[in-house]
C-alpha cells in the first residue's frame, strides 16, 4: 500500500506489587507475673507473600517485643503491630495494631494472727498485732469489723469488752499489684 511502516513511541506502564494481608490473631488478656518481667507468645502469623511477619510494640513502657515473644515490663496496655515486609511482587504491608491487656498482679499478704487474749482487769487492755508483708512490698494495714469487741490504731488493738475481735489485713494496690 501506500503506507509504510511506522513505529508508535513506547509506553511505560506500571505494574504495581500487589497488596498483601495478614492473617493473626492476637493473645488475649494476661497478668502481670510476680517478680516481673514475664513473657507470652504471640504466636503465629501468616501474609500473603508468605514471607516472615515481624511483630513492634508502640507502648514501650508496658512490653517489648523480641521475634514473637513479648516481655511484660508493667501492667497496662501493650500495643502490638504486626508487619509484612515486601517480598517478590508484593508490597510492604503493616496491620492493625492490636491491644492486649496486661492485668495488675495478685497481691498475697503474710500474717500470723494473735492467739487468743486475756482480758485485762480494769478493761482497755491492748496487744499488738505484730508485723505483716505483702507481696508489692506496700504497708499492710489493719481494721477491726467488731468495733464492740476491740479497736486498731496502727497495729496495736484495743480491747472494749470480751468476744470475738475480728482483724482484716489489707494490702493496697501498688505498682502492679491490685489491692
Amino acid at each position: 500500500g501506500n503506507y509504510a511502516q511506522f513505529v508508535g513511541s513506547a509506553s511505560n506502564i506500571t505494574i504495581n506489587p500487589a497488596t498483601q494481608s495478614i492473617t493473626w490473631s492476637a493473645p488475649g488478656t494476661q497478668t502481670w507475673v510476680t517478680g516481673g518481667a514475664g513473657t507470652f507468645s504471640l504466636g503465629s502469623a501468616s501474609d500473603t507473600a508468605g514471607s516472615v511477619v515481624t511483630f513492634a510494640s508502640s507502648t514501650l513502657s508496658v512490653c517489648t517485643v523480641s521475634g514473637t515473644t513479648v516481655t511484660m515490663l508493667s501492667a497496662g496496655t501493650c500495643t502490638i503491630t504486626p508487619t509484612a515486609p515486601a517480598l517478590g511482587n508484593y508490597a510492604q504491608f503493616v496491620g492493625s495494631a492490636s491491644n492486649i491487656t496486661i492485668n495488675s498482679a495478685t497481691q498475697s499478704i503474710t500474717w500470723t494472727a494473735p492467739g487468743a487474749q486475756t482480758w485485762v482487769t480494769g478493761g482497755a487492755g491492748t496487744f499488738s498485732l505484730g508485723s505483716a508483708s505483702d507481696t508489692a512490698g506496700s504497708t499492710v494495714t489493719f481494721a477491726s469489723s467488731t468495733l464492740s469487741v476491740c479497736t486498731v490504731s496502727g497495729t496495736t488493738v484495743t480491747m472494749l469488752t470480751t468476744g470475738t475481735c475480728t482483724i482484716t489485713p489489707t494490702a493496697p494496690a501498688l505498682g502492679n499489684y491490685a489491692q
